[in-house]
């Protein structure tokens, strides 16, 4: 994973390298030490691409931007193709063209084109691709928009960056939006604007689901593919399993240990916590090594809340609120060196593991309608659960990583409909099958519980403060009128919008619409 900046149309390379430049200082925190501030123009498509790389594949050998070994297909990628030894060997490319994971990808755009390269690699990522044969630029983003992509408009010239703060000096640029999960950007020479398209719907997934599978493939379809997605996601160097005990991040881990045992589990908790007790006797049970990570109190993360609300780039209270917990989780795992974090984010949107309701308050049976919020919350997840692990896992330049929102794991559970992932009224009945082969009942059984209140926090009820403790005159009146053109809910999202445009994120006007 890193942080990367690109810098396409108008202009002199001068300076469409001085925006690269001054986009990658704002999000060094993407990438390690040495390997920062890389970058590479490409002449014939006026784009100048940059990136801080946090070197996990390919290691040295794996610098971007990468040029492919004609020379026509410049690549900087943010993100992780965890198939590309077997789309190398597809390609017939020599060893010395595939010691990376972003030198196969500029190779296979090269041959294939981006659209079907992107149907090709099982990633979580981003890249922008210039054809020097062409002139032409594309920009694209992974299926859900698990990695972050973002752009604004600077006179003739266009920005585009990993993290908001990046594109917050562009001069003369007003207006941030972002590039959507599963599209693609294409800017054209012969174009003044930029063309999107969307090679991925989760929607289309759902229209085109077969209508006869027999009894007992839909178990085997879950358990196979969540297998190898975490298999995939495994690196050769020690790594970090995130662990509530819930059985998402245990299923994680019970898969992980198949490929390396050199892992260590984090849990985060606080007195009173139900998940460290579970996390406990599971990592007795599989021998594993297991930090225990006590969190902040909530007068402290109240204190910590324009830090936290200034790293995720969101003002919705769901976002923040289980971000500031992560603060001292994320800074353990840095502190034991380890680089690559697995996590068991997803499942519950993919795999129906909240109870759903209408707006009645009812609980939703209907299949179609359950169908319709299963598709409207992954549509929601980039700027979710996805955000705040990317932004809170790179605020401390770690690599996380989501098995379960593999492309094949999304598409083998969007396969199934309602009904067969909530058989006997059990959420997630289908994942809990599939993971009873591998976890014991103690796990599989436990009813879901939120990141922050299975760490043991308590939610305010009084101010609406979720994991934080207001003090009396912490919601206090906003003083800029841009805090009142968003929709927030209670008096202590309001303040949580005030550190929002105090950070100027507000110039993204997409970020004031709601998710929920």
């Amino acid at each position: 994973m890193c942080g990367i900046v690109a810098a396409v149309g108008g202009g002199s390379d001068a300076v469409r390298a001085g925006l690269v430049g001054a986009g990658l200082r704002r999000i060094e925190h993407r990438g390690s030490p040495g390997t920062r501030h890389e970058d590479a123009h490409a002449v014939t498509a006026a784009a100048h691409l940059g990136t801080n790389r946090l070197p996990i594949v390919g290691g040295p050998a794996g610098r971007q931007p990468v040029t492919s070994r004609s020379g026509a297909t410049v690549v900087v990628h943010n993100g992780e193709v965890y198939n590309f030894r077997e789309l190398a060997a597809e390609l017939g490319l020599p060893a010395a063209a595939a010691t990376s994971d972003t030198a196969v990808l500029a190779e296979l755009v090269e041959a294939r084109g981006v659209r079907a390269a992107l149907r090709a690699v099982h990633w979580e990522g981003v890249l922008v691709a210039a054809d020097e044969r062409t002139g032409t630029v594309v920009a694209a983003r992974d299926h859900l928009g698990i990695k972050p992509l973002y752009l604004v408009r600077a006179g003739e010239v266009t920005v585009l960056a990993s993290e908001i703060k990046a594109l917050l000096d562009v001069p003369g640029a007003e207006r941030i939006t972002e590039v959507p999960p599963g599209a693609l950007v294409t800017f054209a020479p012969s174009s003044a604007e930029p063309v999107a398209d969307t090679w991925w719907d989760a929607a289309d997934v759902v229209r085109a689901r077969p209508s006869d599978v027999r009894p007992g493939a839909a178990l085997d379809d879950v358990a196979r593919t969540v297998r190898d997605a975490v298999h995939a996601r495994v690196p050769d160097e020690p790594y970090a399993v995130m662990l509530s005990g819930g059985l998402d991040s245990s299923l994680v881990l019970a898969h992980a240990l198949e490929r390396s045992r050199d892992v260590t589990a984090f849990v985060l908790y606080r007195e009173g916590s139900p998940d460290v007790d579970v996390a406990r006797r599971l990592c007795d049970d599989l021998d594993v090594e297991l930090v225990e990570v006590v969190g902040h109190d909530p007068h402290e993360l109240w204190e910590h809340a324009g830090q936290v609300v200034g790293i995720v780039e969101s003002w919705e209270w769901h976002v923040v609120n289980h971000a500031a917990p992560m603060l001292r989780l994320v800074d353990a795992v840095a502190a034991s060196g380890r680089r690559v974090v697995l996590t068991g984010e997803g499942a519950d949107e993919l795999f129906f593991g909240y109870t759903e309701r209408g707006a009645d308050g009812a609980v939703l049976t209907d299949p179609d309608a359950l169908e319709r919020r299963r598709v409207d919350r992954l549509r929601a997840l980039h700027r979710t659960n996805c955000q705040r692990l990317d932004r809170m896992s790179m605020h401390r330049t770690l690599e996380c990583r989501v098995p379960f929102l593999d492309v094949a794991v999304v598409e083998a559970a969007l396969r199934h409909p309602a009904p067969a992932h909530l058989e006997g009224g059990r959420t997630k009945s289908l994942l809990r099958d599939a993971a009873r082969r591998v976890l014991p009942a103690y796990v599989t059984d436990r009813d879901k519980l939120s990141l922050a209140k299975g760490a043991g926090y308590v939610y305010d009820a009084v101010r609406g403060g979720g994991v934080f403790h207001v003090p009396d005159q912490g919601v206090r009146d906003a003083v800029d009128a841009a805090v009142e053109t968003f929709p927030y809910r209670f008096p202590v999202e309001r303040a949580l919008v005030d550190h929002f445009v105090r950070h100027g994120y507000d110039r993204a006007a997409f970020m004031r619409e709601a998710t929920v």
